[in-house]
């Protein structure tokens, strides 16, 4: 599972998965929020 869709699941928010394959800049804005609630996240290079 890529990253971006793992993030779609942990938010259960299709319309946040839209707004990030729109703006790509924003994964790493909404890994570091996503990180601070406790979540692991790891970007794919």
């Amino acid at each position: 599972m890529a990253w971006p869709e793992l993030i779609g699941t942990i938010a259960g928010d299709d319309t946040i998965f839209a707004a990030l394959a729109l703006h790509p800049r924003s994964y790493e804005g909404f890994a570091q929020r996503i990180a601070q609630l406790g979540a692991y996240v790891q970007p794919e290079d």
